[in-house]
């Protein structure tokens, strides 16, 4: 299973998202977008699923930077 995180384009804090998806459904929805209520700022933002599983990558290779 890979878990999507968006970041916030606000505050360039992370956002881990509530569900779970595995591989082949990731490939599936690859450019599909989604939409989070922001914890850190308040405000509605939109990303695409591709950018999400990007952003969970990258937030893996900067352990401190996750918040």
């Amino acid at each position: 299973m890979e878990q999507l995180v968006c970041r916030c384009p606000e505050t360039g804090k992370f956002v881990e998202m509530t569900f779970e998806i595995d591989h082949d459904s990731l490939l599936l929805i690859w450019r599909k977008p989604i939409r989070f209520d922001c914890p850190h700022c308040g405000t509605l933002h939109e990303s695409r699923v591709g950018a999400s599983y990007v952003e969970d990558v990258l937030a893996h290779d900067r352990p401190g930077d996750r918040s």
